[in-house]
C-alpha cells in the first residue's frame, strides 16, 4: 500500500533553522512515496534544498484580533473542561492567567490545524493510500493532530518527535505545556530524543497509566562524514588552541558564559574561539546588546581571537571540523534534549565539555570529554577546560576516539533514522 506522510515543521525548509531536520528528511523521502511539509510559519521566502518527492506547504496557524477572543469560547468544550479538571486533581491548582491563556490559545490552533489537516487529506490523498501525520515538536501541531485523529472516521497513524523546550514545562516562563495527555491519548507514538525526556514524562501527574506505555525513546542523527582521512589536523602551527561552540544564541544557550569562560583561559592560554550560529529571532534587544558587549571584551584581549559564522548547514558544519584544527567542543546550555551540535562534532573525532542538561549526560561522559554540572561557576569550567588544553597529541587521541565511537554507537543517522522509519511505517 502507498505511504503518504505530511510532516509538520516550525519553519523548515524556510530559514536557517530546525537545520538537524536536513539529515531525516532524506530517510523519509525514501520510507513513503510522497511527503508534505506542512510549515506553519516563516520569515523569509529562502528555501532550503527538499527530496524530489517533497512538497512544501506554508499555512500560518497564529490567530489574530476576533479570533482570540472567539477562542474563549472552547472553555466549555469537553477537552478543556477535562484538562482543568485533571490539572486541579492531580497538581492541586486551578488552571487561570497565563495558563489558561496558553491552553486556549493552543487549543484554538489545534482546531485550525484540524481542519487544515482535513482538507490537506481531502486534497492529496486517495481511499488506496495509508496517511501518517507527523510532528516534529510536541506542540500545537500535535495537539491539531490529535483533535483530527479524535474527531475523523479515516484510518491515519498520527506520532510525534518530543525534545526538550516541549517536555520540560520548567522551561516555560508559567511552568505549564496544555494537553500532554489529551494528545497522547490519540497519538499512537510520541518520541522522545532522549531517555532523560521519557524519564521525565513518566513523573507527570497529569498523564495517565495507559498513556504512558506510547511513549518510546527515538534518538536523533547525525550523517557519518564522507572522509575521515580529511579529519581535522591536530594542532595549528603557532599552537593556538581552537574551540568552537554551535548554536543560536539566546538566554538558555548561555553563549556569553561560553565567552567570559574563553576571556579567562586566555590569561594562560593562547585561544581562537568559533562560534556557528546568531542570535534567537525572539531575543530582546537588550540582551543582543549585553552578549555583544560580551563578545567585544572578548575580541580585545591579547590571547583570545574571536569568529562569529553565521548558522551553517550541516554539511558545511562538518567541512569546517574536518578542515581546522578543533581542540574542543563546548556547550554550556542550561537546558537541552540532546544537542546535535555534539552529535556533529563527535562525529568529526572532537571532544566535547559541556553541561548536565537535559538529555545531555547520555553523550557527554568521561569518554569522550567532560560533562560539568547544570549550574557550573566560571573557576570549574576553565579548569576543566585548562585540563583538557594540557593534554599530549596521544592522550587527546583518546578523548577522540571516544567521541567518534559513542557517535557510531548511538547517533549516527543511518542506523537510527532507519530503526525510526521502520518503527512508524510498521504501526
Amino acid at each position: 500500500m502507498e505511504k503518504v506522510l505530511f510532516f509538520f515543521t516550525a519553519s523548515y525548509p524556510y530559514g536557517n533553522e530546525e537545520t538537524f531536520i536536513e539529515n531525516e528528511i532524506q530517510y523519509l523521502s525514501k520510507a513513503f512515496e510522497q511527503v508534505y511539509i506542512i510549515t506553519s510559519k516563516s520569515d523569509t521566502n529562502v528555501s532550503r534544498e527538499v527530496p524530489s518527492n517533497v512538497t512544501v506547504i506554508q499555512r500560518s496557524t497564529e490567530i489574530f484580533g476576533w479570533q482570540k477572543l472567539s477562542s474563549f469560547k472552547y472553555l466549555f468544550y469537553p477537552t478543556i473542561q477535562k484538562e482543568l479538571f485533571l490539572y486541579l486533581i492531580k497538581n492541586k491548582q486551578l488552571l487561570i492567567g497565563t495558563r489558561l491563556n496558553y491552553l486556549i490559545k493552543s487549543f484554538a490552533k489545534g482546531v485550525i490545524i484540524s481542519t487544515f489537516i482535513k482538507e490537506i487529506i481531502d486534497k492529496n490523498t486517495n481511499e488506496g493510500q495509508k496517511i501518517f501525520l507527523y510532528s516534529y515538536w510536541w506542540l500545537d501541531e500535535s495537539i491539531g493532530i490529535s483533535i483530527f485523529k479524535k474527531t475523523t472516521t479515516k484510518s491515519v497513524v498520527a506520532i510525534s518527535r518530543a525534545h526538550g523546550y516541549d517536555i520540560y514545562s520548567f522551561r516555560q516562563a508559567n511552568n505549564y505545556l496544555p494537553l500532554k495527555n489529551f494528545t497522547l491519548t490519540y497519538l499512537d507514538k510520541l518520541f522522545t530524543i532522549s531517555s532523560n525526556g521519557a524519564k521525565y514524562l513518566t513523573n507527570n501527574p497529569t498523564i495517565t497509566k495507559n498513556n504512558l506505555s506510547k511513549i518510546e525513546v527515538s534518538r536523533l542523527g547525525t550523517n557519518k562524514p564522507l572522509s575521515l582521512n580529511d579529519r581535522n589536523p591536530e594542532k595549528t602551527n603557532d599552537n593556538t588552541h581552537l574551540i568552537v561552540s554551535c548554536s543560536s544564541i539566546n538566554p538558555n544557550k548561555r553563549v556569553g558564559l561560553i565567552a567570559e569562560t574563553l576571556v579567562a583561559i586566555s590569561n594562560n592560554y593562547k585561544v581562537k574561539w568559533v562560534h556557528i550560529g546568531d542570535f534567537s529571532h525572539w531575543v530582546s534587544e537588550e540582551f543582543k546588546n549585553e552578549v555583544n558587549a560580551i563578545f567585544e571584551k572578548a575580541n580585545k584581549c591579547n590571547n583570545l581571537t574571536f569568529k562569529q559564522l553565521p548558522v551553517l548547514k550541516n554539511k558545511d558544519v562538518i567541512t569546517f571540523y574536518q578542515t581546522n584544527p578543533v581542540k574542543l567542543f563546548i556547550n554550556l546550555s542550561e537546558s537541552e534534549g540532546i544537542p546535535v551540535s555534539i552529535m556533529e562534532a563527535m562525529s568529526c573525532r572532537i571532544p566535547v565539555i559541556a553541561t548536565d542538561a537535559g538529555g545531555t549526560r547520555e553523550i557527554v561522559s568521561s569518554k569522550n570529554g567532560l560533562l560539568l554540572g547544570n549550574n557550573p561557576t566560571l573557576q570549574e569550567i576553565t579548569n576543566g577546560i585548562s585540563n583538557k588544553l594540557k593534554l599530549t597529541v596521544n592522550e587527546l587521541e583518546i578523548y577522540r576516539t571516544g567521541a567518534f565511537e559513542t557517535w557510531d554507537s548511538n547517533y549516527n543517522a543511518s542506523k537510527n533514522y532507519g530503526n525510526f522509519v521502520n518503527k512508524i511505517t510498521s504501526i
